[in-house]
């Protein structure tokens, strides 16, 4: 804050722009002028301490920094526009002082004219190339100037020519507007924003589209193993962000209409949505009104011979699909086909042969537990 106790005006900076006026002359919530800029920290609005539209002040330039006032166009004195050149506050185009006498503006090393659009010297300065190469460097521009910017060439030219892009802090040098680079950049990260989001709404319709050739396969396995095959699942592919999610998740309620729709059940496909896994079969089931849980065999399936073939599914045995081998030798865990699961032990001797004779009876019971878990499946999730 610059000013004192008898001050008749104060001003307030931010980062070194100029943010309030406090102007002594004026009288009640006038006093105090905020300033609203645009990209080239240029006051377009003034507003004061109540905030109301109707007190607020509105300024507009040409592109060089010439004010437009009130008769031309919209803008009225009623709206806030002035009706001659303005003095209050003095910081007109890109924050510079403006001289209410010349309609100058103050740039520090010299004035700018905003009515013609030129600087009223050229850009010579204390130690500056006049001074080192006199003789010569009053008629030869390129000491002012950089020969790969033609616009430069002329000593009185404002930001090369091009005042929507740069401004010039000391009427020296134009430099790119901060407030611009900002805009910029802002602008460049919503397009990168846009263009990840573009991407993983493809990607989650490829990753729900080859959840439905999974789901297929994973189906024919099932039949493979009932038949006594040897067959791997594939697993599902999982989202990554929520808009994978929500993909995702259309494409497996677009499969689960067309098949219900299409007045037949489609494939067992499982789709990978969130936390939860659905299988596309049992939905349109269940929308069919099939919503009966399932019954599981009883807990002993087998006993003979000193072997036990058991299931633990009622006690929260999770899948895939499995019974327990017990007596006889170590348990082991077997599948529809009668033959151990992975990173199981061998069955014995004892029970290789209880499995054999009762395969039939195996293979019905493991075909009730999955059904079993696909109805949870669709129920608890």
């Amino acid at each position: 804050m610059i000013g004192g106790a008898d001050a008749k005006k104060e001003y307030g900076y931010r980062n070194g722009e100029l943010l309030v006026v406090w102007d002594g002359d004026e009288t009640g919530d006038k006093r105090w002028q905020w300033r609203v800029t645009d990209q080239l920290g240029t006051a377009r609005m003034l507003v004061d301490l109540s905030g109301s539209f109707g007190a607020m002040k509105r300024r507009d330039y040409l592109p060089f920094g010439e004010e437009i006032l009130a008769g031309v166009g919209h803008r009225t004195i009623g709206n806030g526009y002035p009706g001659a050149l303005a003095g209050n506050p003095r910081q007109h185009f890109t924050g510079k002082e403006r001289d209410k006498e010349t309609a100058l503006d103050y740039f520090e090393a010299r004035y700018f004219g905003s009515v013609y659009g030129r600087f009223t010297s050229p850009d010579e300065f204390t130690g500056g190339p006049t001074e080192l190469f006199a003789e010569v460097a009053a008629h030869n521009p390129t000491f002012y100037a950089d020969i790969a910017s033609p616009q430069s060439l002329n000593k009185f030219a404002y930001c090369l020519n091009n005042p929507f892009k740069f401004v010039d802090p000391d009427g020296h040098q134009e430099v790119t507007s901060d407030k611009l680079m900002q805009s910029l950049i802002s602008i460049d990260n919503k397009l990168r924003s846009a263009e990840n989001e573009i991407k993983s709404i493809f990607r989650g319709m490829g990753k729900g589209l080859d959840n439905l050739r999974i789901g297929m396969k994973n189906d024919g396995n099932n039949v493979l193993r009932a038949l006594g095959f040897e067959a791997e699942d594939e697993a599902f592919h999982r989202p990554s962000n929520e808009t994978e999610s929500i993909m995702m998740g259309t494409v497996y309620k677009e499969a689960v209409l067309a098949g219900f729709l299409g007045g037949r059940t489609s494939p067992g496909v499982m789709v990978a949505e969130g936390e939860g896994v659905a299988a596309t079969s049992s939905v349109i089931r269940k929308a069919r009104g099939s919503l009966t849980e399932p019954t599981l065999p009883p807990k002993t399936i087998i006993a003979q011979d000193g072997v036990k073939i058991v299931h633990y599914t009622a006690s929260g045995d999770h899948g895939p699909a499995h019974l327990h081998v017990k007596g006889q030798g170590k348990m082991v865990r077997i599948g529809q086909n009668g033959k151990p699961l992975k990173n199981n032990p061998e069955l014995s001797a004892a029970q290789k042969k209880v499995v054999n004779e009762n395969i039939g009876t195996i293979r019905r019971s493991v075909d009730k537990i999955q059904r079993y878990h696909r109805f949870h499946e669709i129920i608890d999730h």
